[in-house]
């Protein structure tokens, strides 16, 4: 029995919380892992607490039990698509297309662009796994275009978690067109002296949703049973207190 209240419980309401969390977070792999560690290490102590105080050596209230399982589905049956996650196979990927217009701003010296970076979810993108046609270099893991414009260049990225590419602004650089699903951004990436940098948010990310009649009825269940333990460990808390 304590084997339960303080691994398998504190486990399982980690479990639901990292998830449902992590997924209106937009979370990644790892920051899903620090949640759950972090509620499993809360959950931990405040159950270990209640085994001591309320559990150890007593019994169960069936009355309690059953009002606290009356509330959980209620609020489940109330707010579902916030309380329950989805955790039907979930995949994500973003398309953007990066043009060298091969036109300049008049104290621009050339009509330059240069790709420095492709960062998706922490991770740098390896550009040697990028395919280019001739209007387009790869040098140092860095694409560059300065013939041949316009040169387009379409980047997929799978897995795509806030991902964004980084352009160098120098005295040489042209203006370049970035196609974001229906939006398209112009940007002039000439600068006078040193240089510097120009950062591009992919704001369009596509999702798609597996599907799973498995995974929906352990979710539904999973959500249920965090529910009635929270709401049991309150009823718990206020019947100490009011015998007490």
């Amino acid at each position: 029995m304590k084997f339960i209240v303080r691994f398998f419980v504190p486990l399982l309401c980690s479990f639901y919380l990292a998830i449902i969390i992590g997924q209106h977070l937009n979370a990644t792999l790892s920051r899903y892992l620090l949640l759950g560690v972090i509620f499993f290490w809360l959950f931990n102590n405040l159950l270990g607490t209640v085994y001591n105080k309320l559990l150890k050596g007593g019994k169960f209230d069936a009355k309690g039990m059953l009002l606290c399982g009356v509330i959980s589905l209620s609020l489940l049956v109330a707010w579902s698509s916030t309380l329950i996650p989805i955790l039907t196979p979930i995949s994500k990927w973003a398309d953007i297309t990066i043009t060298a217009l091969g036109t300049k701003n008049d104290k621009s010296a050339s009509t330059e662009v240069w790709i420095t970076a492709l960062n998706n979810g922490g991770v740098p993108y390896d550009f040697s796994r990028v395919i280019v046609d001739s209007a387009w270099e790869i040098k140092n893991n860095k694409i560059a275009s300065f013939r041949r414009q316009p040169a387009v260049l379409n980047l997929h990225i799978s897995d795509a978690a806030t991902p964004y590419v980084l352009f160098t602004m120098h005295p040489w650089s042209g203006k370049v067109k970035i196609t974001d699903g229906s939006e398209e951004t112009i940007v002039d990436l000439y600068t006078p002296g040193e240089n510097g940098e120009y950062r591009y948010d992919v704001k369009n990310i596509f999702v798609k949703h597996g599907t799973s009649h498995v995974l929906p009825v352990i979710s539904a269940v999973l959500s249920f049973t965090f529910f009635f333990i929270l709401t049991y460990i309150i009823f718990l808390l206020v019947s100490f207190r009011i015998k007490k």
